[in-house]
C-alpha cells in the first residue's frame, strides 16, 4: 500500500459518516457530544509529587482502544489534540476519531493540550471499522454501534484523551 493510500482511507471514513447521517430519517433523534477539557493549574495536585495511592485499574493489552465499546477509553494524545487528523496523524487518537468522526468537534473546542491537560469526550458514536494503522492503515466497512445509550440517545461511552 502506499504512503498515500493511508490519506485516502482517512477521507473514506469521513465520507462514509456523512453517507450514514443522510440515510437516517429527518424526524430520527441523534446523540449528544459533550466534550470537557480539563487543566490543572494547581502546583500541589501533580500526580509525580502526589504521596496519595492510585486506584485500582484493570488495562487491556490486547486490541486497540476504538475495538472496546463498553468501557471508559483512555487514549494518548499528541499536545495537538488529533495531531495532524488529515495529513499525516496516524496516531492513536487520530485513528479513534476517524472511526468516530464526531470527535472531530473536539478541533473546534479544545485545540491545543499540555502535560496538564486532558480532553474528555462523552457520545461519540463510532460509525466504522478500522484495519491496521499507521501508513497501512484501511477503511474496513460500515459499523453498527451497539455501545449501551443513555435516556438522551447519547452513546454511553467516554474517550479521555491524556
Amino acid at each position: 500500500m502506499s504512503r498515500q493510500a493511508h490519506q485516502v482511507a482517512k477521507l473514506k471514513f469521513f465520507v462514509h459518516y456523512f453517507d450514514r447521517l443522510s440515510s437516517l430519517p429527518l424526524d430520527q433523534p441523534l446523540g449528544c457530544i459533550e466534550v470537557v477539557q480539563n487543566v490543572n493549574t494547581s502546583q500541589n495536585c501533580l500526580l509525580d509529587r502526589s504521596q496519595m495511592p492510585l486506584l485500582p485499574a484493570r488495562v487491556h493489552l490486547e486490541g486497540h482502544v476504538h475495538e472496546q465499546f463498553d468501557k471508559l477509553q483512555t487514549v494518548a494524545a499528541t499536545p495537538e489534540l488529533f495531531g495532524a487528523l488529515l495529513s499525516r496523524g496516524l496516531g492513536e487518537s487520530e485513528i479513534r476519531c476517524l472511526a468516530a468522526p464526531e470527535m472531530a468537534i473536539c478541533l473546534l473546542v479544545a485545540k491545543h493540550m499540555d502535560d496538564k491537560s486532558i480532553i474528555i469526550v462523552r457520545g461519540a458514536e463510532q460509525f466504522s471499522q478500522v484495519e491496521g494503522e499507521d501508513f497501512s492503515l484501511r477503511w474496513a466497512g460500515d459499523l453498527q454501534d451497539h455501545s449501551p445509550k443513555e435516556k438522551d440517545g447519547r452513546v454511553s461511552l467516554q474517550s479521555s484523551h491524556i
